[in-house]
């Protein structure tokens, strides 16, 4: 008998083959590498009318097999005595097409990752076959089974981040996706109420009040270009919760002044919150040390906080990092520094306000 070991998304599967001993392998699905082939010069062997099974049993009885590719679509299968690096090279665009790779010997976890059932289970925001690199961000997280539900703070790098980035990622099943906060502000006796320097850096009262550094903020969303903001709003015990979903975020470099810039905007999931950036797109962030909102008044002053602030619109239609009033009959007191979000909350005072990123990763 011929026993198959196989993992999608790192998920056990065997197929057990009737046959005359009793044999087996391991194989390892690259779902890094979708889309990607063997270079013709890798190829040792082409097998037309194979199916996934029969290109891997093919592939057991073949001891220069390392790795196969299979396209789906006309059920070709391609083996190779290579196997693909961490950054899925050699390998050419192919589409359809996914990789799996023979595991000819026991695997060595790395960076504190266990081994179970033949797939090393990864923390701290390592993924990988062997938890050899730190994920990109929650969302490439949230692609691995072992991550699923758990909630903190992660290392992750970004391609454009020269080291390791401490975020606070939720990777709940009851999302629609992985988040990764920028902000959350819970607590009225936590003022936001820092220094340029500060904000570049970011800090963290508690898990529930704190802010992502905008350098590291600029180093995420410029590694990927499709970033999604969630701003959510919600009342006493969350029971009013408001969202708005601004589509292609970005903030740029500290030599761009952290200017923030989203492509759209749209209601969410839970009712909309109205859309209260609207007259920030575009702007340079600004703190009580550092005026450059491009107005007379200095709107970090006036606000008593860091944020994108404009010319033309007092400051600006919301106040994400100002003090939390909690007020008993939710409106707001009309002070400057408070926390709101005019369009279209209006009066509406907030008991807590969070924004977090989202991805959709395509596969």
């Amino acid at each position: 008998m011929k026993d198959i070991h196989f993992f999608w998304f790192l998920k056990l599967f065997v197929l057990p083959v009737i046959g005359a001993e009793f044999r087996q392998a391991t194989f390892i699905v690259r779902k890094d590498c979708l889309h990607t082939g063997f270079d013709s010069s890798d190829v040792t062997a082409f097998l037309p009318d194979h199916d996934l099974h029969e290109c891997l049993l093919a592939c057991m009885d073949d001891p220069n097999c390392l790795s196969v590719a299979e396209i789906e679509s006309d059920q070709t299968c391609s083996h190779s005595n290579i196997t693909l690096s961490s950054a899925c090279e050699p390998s050419q665009s192919l589409y359809g097409s996914e990789i799996l790779e023979k595991m000819t010997n026991t695997l060595t976890c790395m960076n504190s990752g266990t081994l179970d059932n033949g797939t090393c289970l990864c923390l701290g925001g390592y993924v990988g076959q062997t938890c050899e690199r730190l994920a990109t961000d929650c969302a490439e997280m949230g692609q691995y089974p072992y991550y699923v539900d758990q909630e903190g703070y992660f290392q992750i790098q970004p391609s454009l981040s020269p080291s390791p980035i401490t975020v606070f990622c939720s990777l709940s099943s009851s999302y629609p996706m992985p988040r990764l906060y920028l902000q959350r502000h819970f607590s009225k006796q936590t003022v936001f109420d820092k220094t340029w320097a500060e904000y570049a850096e970011g800090f963290t009262f508690n898990d529930t009040n704190m802010w992502l550094g905008n350098i590291y903020q600029s180093y995420i969303t410029r590694s990927h270009t499709d970033y999604n903001l969630i701003v959510e709003l919600a009342g006493p015990q969350w029971s009013t919760i408001k969202q708005r979903a601004y589509y292609g975020f970005r903030v740029e470099d500290e030599v761009n002044y952290f200017i923030m810039t989203f492509q759209s905007s749209s209601t969410y999931i839970y009712p909309d919150a109205g859309d209260s950036l609207i007259y920030v797109n575009g702007s340079n962030f600004t703190t009580l040390d550092r005026d450059l909102d491009g107005m007379a008044l200095h709107c970090g002053v006036e606000r008593n906080c860091g944020f994108w602030f404009t010319a033309g619109t007092k400051c600006g239609q919301s106040n994400p990092n100002g003090l939390l009033i909690q007020t008993a009959t939710e409106e707001r007191l009309f002070i400057e520094d408070e926390v709101f979000w005019t369009y279209d909350m209006g009066i509406w005072s907030p008991w807590y306000i969070q924004m977090y990123l989202e991805r959709t990763l395509v596969s």
